[in-house]
């Protein structure tokens, strides 16, 4: 990949300083978890329509819990 255009993906137009500006390198990475969590949910979520109404609330209850404290978690990383 010839450099000019490495500099071009891996930057992008920054207004207030006037020009390109290199971007963070982990976007992608964070991109791709993102993906990765939303595919995850959505698999979840099929599993959390299978089952009896006491399972579905345990279960809804279990997820209030992990889902709290996984903002928890971002918020401590942010």
């Amino acid at each position: 990949m010839p450099a000019e255009l490495e500099a071009k993906i891996y930057s992008s137009w920054d207004p207030e300083r006037r020009g390109w500006q290199p971007k963070d390198k982990n976007t992608r990475t964070e991109r791709r978890a993102e993906k990765r969590s939303t595919r995850i949910r959505s698999r979840l979520r099929k599993r959390r329509d299978a089952g009896s109404a006491a399972e579905k609330r345990r279960r809804r209850k279990r997820d209030r819990k992990t889902d709290a404290r996984s903002r928890r978690n971002d918020a401590q990383h942010r």
